[in-house]
């Protein structure tokens, strides 16, 4: 079945800082990799126009960059085609043609092979690398900071609105004593001129 959003938010709520990847550098924890992964799949849908169902070619080695562009894949409802960091060329290029690939990731050391499959198909003609000396990490810091920026100005207009619908309030019941005082000067106004 489908790896669905809910199911990777509850993995991620459920176990928040414990490690989910581990390598002889670090590790990488639950919610590290459901945020780095959603990451990559804004990039996915926004910059590469991935859309639900669209086929990635998935080439890399087990790491964690490469598990973390798994399910950023999977969260941009796409279909991973994962292809082992050994395979050359002309191979990647039957593979691409055979599944009908849409986009590609693939570690940048791993470049000569894909730029190989390029020249032989159109079919991995949008695509970023990954890792040291790939574009796919920019992009991710570039959504970063947007997606920190739009937050920042979501916060602001929402204290904004706050701040005006709490001034509204208080308008609103100045008014309505404005009012009812109002109301108390007609009648004392009204008994004044019924005494005379």
């Amino acid at each position: 079945g489908a790896i669905r959003q809910d199911h990777i938010d509850f993995i991620a709520a459920g176990h928040g800082e414990r490690p989910a990847v581990v390598w002889d550098e670090g590790a990488l924890s639950y919610r590290a990799l459901d945020d780095l992964s959603g990451r990559i799949a804004r990039v996915l849908s926004d910059d590469l126009g991935l859309v639900p169902g669209g086929r990635v070619l998935l080439h890399g080695a087990n790491t964690a960059q490469t598990v973390a562009a798994w399910w950023g894949v999977l969260k941009a409802a796409g279909v991973v085609v994962t292809t082992m960091p050994l395979l050359r060329s002309t191979e990647l290029s039957v593979i691409a043609e055979a599944a009908r690939i849409d986009v590609f990731l693939a570690e940048a050391h791993l470049a000569e092979a894909v730029e190989g499959a390029r020249l032989a198909t159109d079919r991995l003609s949008r695509g970023l690398y990954y890792g040291p000396g790939g574009e796919l990490d920019a992009r991710v810091v570039a959504r970063t900071a947007e997606l920190t920026a739009a937050n920042l100005a979501l916060r602001q207009e929402v204290a904004e609105r706050k701040r005006a619908e709490a001034a509204l309030r208080r308008s609103r019941e100045q008014l309505r004593k404005l009012g009812d005082h109002l109301a108390t000067v007609k009648e004392n106004e009204r008994k004044r001129i019924a005494r005379e």
